[in-house]
């Protein structure tokens, strides 16, 4: 959740997202697309 390549939310690792959420630190919710529509997952998987 932390490499180079790992998914972002709004320009924020996914690690960096939930700890934001957890820790009340974001008051808002960060929702993406369906997948797989996000660029920045690396394992695409399309039907």
């Amino acid at each position: 959740w932390f490499g180079a390549n790992s998914p972002v939310i709004d320009n924020m690792t996914v690690a960096e997202a939930v700890g934001n959420w957890f820790y009340d630190r974001s008051s808002c919710q960060k929702i993406d697309c369906p997948y797989p529509c996000d660029t920045s997952c690396i394992n695409n998987i399309i039907p």
